[in-house]
């Protein structure tokens, strides 16, 4: 059965008139992603964000309602929840029957774990995962034990702090693992970089449903399954521009969605590390948004490649999906956005149709 939720979005912006309503819809298509069958959205417009429940008792008072009414099994924030509101909420919230909250970072986190497939991959959402949850953990150990730690070295206060030490234990064993896996990777980069023919390496970045993979089974003559589901693309995969073949190879990597937090993306150090070291960065772009969405991703997204250390000079802007618009659609799109675009090379195509594939090839 498809999980019951309701999307709840804190809006503390009184002049974002639209921009929060490109946020909640990301968040709809995650959700639905993860098969959540979406009973509600709730929008609530604040100064400031309450200390406690993030939010006013009185929504805090409808949801706890909706909870009981309509049998919703999960309350999914946009906003990042800190570990003491996640718990207070949850406990507020389960008081008539049992409901889980998470926010989009718990939310991206289940996706992470549900699309990987290689020890990479499950080995950085595994520490991801336990990064977040554990002050989650200590607050209900806290809770849990309070009554006991008053005897010095309780049983409760034992079970804790056994519970705290295989924590650190385990988060110590997986980056020592990823520590090893990095410098396996960056010797091999190294290696491609020195060698008697030298490759050059074009990766493929942008948003999820931008047609990343399309584009790399176009210029590989590859045959990976194109999906619209984000994140189906968590290790980052390579192959030889069928072109090209001694000289360039393509790398499809990890993916992102609009207002992603850093610190995910950064979670994959090692498919970040191929984004940073290629000689260039393809940086896509699906077109089949309105004006305003495409400039506000494509602004967003420049910031979050700057964030996690992509060098700009060697990004290639890519606008993809030409067969979904019109000609006078890309005039009115590049001139919102002459001010950005100018230092960057870009060019339009459409991997699905074929169109201006040589035109992007010859940038590299």
């Amino acid at each position: 059965m498809k999980k019951r939720t309701v999307l709840f979005f804190l809006k503390t912006n009184v002049h974002d008139h639209w921009e929060f309503q490109l946020k909640l819809e990301e968040l709809k298509r995650l959700a639905v992603a993860m098969e959540y069958e979406i009973v509600e959205k709730i929008v609530q417009q604040r100064m400031k964000m309450r200390s406690p429940y993030l939010i006013g008792q009185g929504k805090v008072d409808e949801l706890t309602e909706l909870v009981e009414t309509y049998d919703i099994d999960t309350i999914i924030f946009y906003n990042i929840l800190t570990s003491k509101q996640n718990y207070n909420l949850t406990t507020i919230l389960s008081s008539k029957r049992p409901c889980n909250v998470m926010d989009r970072y718990d939310l991206i986190l289940e996706i992470f774990e549900q699309q990987s497939s290689d020890i990479i991959s499950k080995l950085q959402i595994e520490l991801a995962q336990m990064l977040k949850n554990f002050p989650k953990y200590k607050i209900q150990a806290h809770k849990k034990y309070k009554t006991e730690h008053a005897q010095f070295r309780s049983s409760g206060e034992f079970a804790y702090h056994s519970k705290v030490r295989a924590h650190d234990k385990q988060v110590a064993k997986i980056r020592a693992e990823l520590e090893e896996l990095k410098e396996r990777k960056l010797e091999q980069i190294a290696k491609r970089k020195r060698g008697e023919f030298p490759f050059k390496t074009i990766c493929i970045s942008g948003y999820y449903n931008a047609g990343k993979t399309t584009l790399f089974n176009k210029l590989t003559g590859a045959e990976r399954p194109v999906s619209d589901r984000p994140f189906t693309t968590l290790s980052s995969k390579y192959q030889h521009l069928k072109e090209r073949q001694t000289k360039i190879i393509l790398i499809d990597t990890i993916g992102f969605v609009y207002d992603i937090d850093p610190t995910l993306i950064k979670s994959f150090e090692l498919q970040i590390l191929d984004m940073k070291n290629a000689e260039n960065i393809l940086y896509l772009i699906g077109l089949d948004d309105e004006i305003d969405v495409i400039r506000t991703k494509f602004l967003y997204g420049l910031d979050l490649l700057q964030d996690i250390g992509v060098d700009s000079s060697k990004i290639i802007v890519v606008f993809n999906k030409t067969d979904l618009i019109s000609k006078q659609k890309m005039e009115d799109l590049l001139k919102t956005l002459e001010d950005s675009i100018k230092e960057f090379p870009h060019i339009f195509i459409s991997a699905k149709s074929s169109e201006n594939m040589k035109g992007l090839i010859s940038l590299f």
